[in-house]
């Protein structure tokens, strides 16, 4: 599956166009009533100019959220070393809800070379589909070779692919 969180590029994107508009409308505003002594359509200028910062910075730190998520997971697939986990347990996030939906927790067992078992817990997923058939879906752990507690759990999606329909014309 691939890293780094849907939610947050939506909300992002979402608040960053927002935001944008705000900010522009605000400085148009702003500029052209600066020669006016009306306090009343400054102060409106700069609060809508101050909202749409306030969108845009939040739109912003949303999707260099995401970002640095898929970065890490990219940067611990190639510099990682991969162990293939057991899935023990997947259960709801309570405190995290999108749309009044919880988002998966895996949680996962791996052997690593030495033989001791460590515990490991996945990032918020929201695919739901693993609950339905957790037995089609594997789970591999990538460990940062001299820091273990720095680690992603990428889960693998074993289920066949339905046949692909193409015309021999």
């Amino acid at each position: 599956m691939q890293p780094g969180n849907k939610v947050l590029r939506l909300i992002g994107l979402i608040f960053s166009l927002i935001g944008a508009p705000f900010v522009v409308m605000g400085i148009i505003a702003l500029s052209m009533l600066a020669g006016a002594y009306d306090e009343d359509l400054l102060i409106g200028g700069a609060i809508f100019a101050g909202m749409g910062v306030i969108f845009l910075i939040l739109g912003l730190v949303f999707l260099f959220s995401d970002r640095s998520q898929r970065r890490f997971a990219d940067r611990m697939m190639r510099e990682g070393t991969p162990y293939d986990a057991e899935i023990t347990r997947a259960y709801y996030n309570s405190f995290v809800q999108t749309n009044g939906k919880s988002p998966l927790v895996l949680e996962c067992r791996y052997k690593d070379a030495s033989g001791s078992v460590h515990l490991v817990k996945s990032k918020n997923l929201w695919e739901y589909n693993l609950l339905e058939a957790p037995t089609q879906f594997t789970a591999r752990v990538w460990v940062e070779p001299y820091n273990p507690q720095k680690y992603y759990v990428e889960v693998i999606d074993q289920r066949p692919m339905p046949p692909a329909d193409y015309d021999d014309r």
